[in-house]
C-alpha cells in the first residue's frame, strides 16, 4: 500500500506529512475545553484532531487489589461522552480539521463508523485484541495501528488479521508506550524495519518531550506524526505533563514542513543557484610559468586554481605530455587551441 486517503488528504512518501494533534482526555471532561482545544489546534497547521472513545467499565476492571487502583478512576474522569462525538466531529470539520478517534470497544467502533469518520486509530494496547481489529477492519476504512509494547511477530499477526478482512489500508505507527519516552528508548530505526517488513506506510506516535524526535522521524521516512497536545502542562492528569502546548506544537509543524522541503526528490544534481558556484568554487588548469611553443607540459609547470574557466582540473593528468602549440603566458586561461 503506497498511499492511503484520509478525508481529502492522500498520505504517502511523496505527500506532506499527516500531522495529528492527539487531544485524548486533555479536555478534562469539559466540552467547552474540547472545543477550545480544536480552536487552538486549527492555528497550528495540523491536519487532524484525535480523541479517544471508551467507557471506563469496558476498558479496565475496578479492582481494589489492582497494583494501579487509580486507573479506573482516571479513565472515568476523562471519558469522552458518546453524546459529544457528533458535536466534536462537526466542530472539527467546521474548522477544516479531520476528526479522528480511537475506539476501545465494539460500541465505539459502531458510533464512529456511523458518523462517517474517515479512518480509525488502534491503540498500542489493542494490537493483540483480535476482536477489535476485526471489527475495525470490516469498516474497510484506513487503519492507523500503533505498535507500542509490541514484538514484530505481534505486529505481523495484527496486520494479517486486518488483511484477512480484505482491508489493506494500513499505516503502522512506531510507538513507545512510556509517558514520557526517553530518547534512548525511541529506536527510530524501527521505522525502516516496519516499512521493509510489511511494505506499508509508517509513522511515529510520539510521547517524547519536545519536538526534535518527531522532526527526525519525518527525515527517516515517517508519513504521519501523532503528538499529544494540551492547553497547559500545569494541569493535573496523566496526559498533560508530556503533551505539547499549542505554541510548541505549532513550531513542530513548522519544522516538519521545513524538513519536507529539505528532503528533495532523491536525485543528486546541482540546484539552480549552484551553477555559478561550479565556476567560482571549482578549479581549472593554469600554467605556473611561461611555456614556450613546442614544450611538453610537465606537472611542475601547472597548477589547479579557481575559477573553473578553460580546461577543468579533472583533466590535469590528461594534459601532461601534451605539446604547446604556441607560447603560453603564466596564469593564462588554457583552451584546446593551446596544445596538441
Amino acid at each position: 500500500m503506497k498511499k492511503i486517503k484520509i478525508g481529502k488528504r492522500f498520505i504517502g512518501k511523496d505527500n506532506k506529512t499527516y500531522i495529528i494533534a492527539e487531544i485524548a482526555g486533555n479536555h478534562n471532561h469539559d466540552l467547552p475545553t474540547a472545543f477550545k482545544l480544536i480552536d487552538e489546534v486549527k492555528k497550528t497547521g495540523a491536519d487532524a484532531v484525535k480523541f479517544q472513545l471508551y467507557q471506563a467499565d469496558r476498558i479496565t476492571l475496578k479492582d481494589p487489589n489492582d497494583p494501579l487502583p487509580e486507573t479506573y478512576d482516571y479513565f472515568k474522569s476523562v471519558e469522552t461522552p458518546v453524546s459529544w462525538i457528533p458535536k466534536l466531529f462537526a466542530y472539527a470539520r467546521k474548522n477544516d480539521l479531520e476528526f479522528l478517534c480511537t475506539p476501545f470497544d465494539p460500541e465505539a467502533v459502531a458510533v464512529l463508523d456511523k458518523i462517517g469518520m474517515s479512518a480509525f486509530k488502534i491503540a498500542s494496547g489493542d494490537v493483540t485484541n483480535t476482536r477489535l481489529l476485526k471489527l475495525v477492519a470490516k469498516t474497510h476504512k484506513p487503519i492507523l495501528l500503533s505498535t507500542g509494547m509490541s514484538y514484530l511477530s505481534e505486529v505481523a499477526t495484527a496486520v494479517q488479521t486486518i488483511i484477512k478482512e480484505k482491508n489493506k489500508q494500513i499505516l503502522l505507527l512506531h510507538c513507545v508506550s512510556l509517558y514520557p519516552t526517553l530518547d534512548q528508548d525511541v529506536n527510530l530505526r524501527v521505522l525502516n524495519t516496519l516499512q521493509k517488513e510489511f511494505d506499508c506506510l509508517v509513522g511515529w506516535s510520539d510521547h517524547t518531550p519536545g519536538i526534535a524526535i518527531s522532526v527526525a522521524a519525518v527525515a527517516m521516512g515517517a508519513t504521519m506524526i501523532e503528538k499529544h497536545v494540551t492547553l497547559s502542562r500545569n494541569q493535573p492528569g496523566l496526559d498533560h505533563h508530556f503533551a505539547l502546548e499549542m505554541h510548541e506544537f505549532k513550531q513542530m509543524v513548522k519544522e516538519i514542513r521545513r524538513v519536507e522541503k529539505a528532503l528533495g526528490d532523491r536525485v543528486k544534481k546541482p540546484v539552480k543557484g549552484e551553477f555559478i558556484e561550479r565556476t567560482w568554487a571549482r578549479r581549472a588548469i593554469y600554467p605556473l610559468v611561461d611555456i614556450p611553443k613546442g614544450t611538453r607540459f610537465k606537472e611542475n609547470m601547472l597548477d589547479t586554481l579557481r575559477p573553473n574557466e578553460g580546461i577543468p582540473a579533472s583533466d590535469f593528468y590528461n594534459l601532461l605530455g601534451k605539446k604547446a602549440k604556441r607560447n603560453i603566458k603564466a596564469k593564462h586561461k588554457l583552451s584546446a587551441k593551446d596544445f596538441a
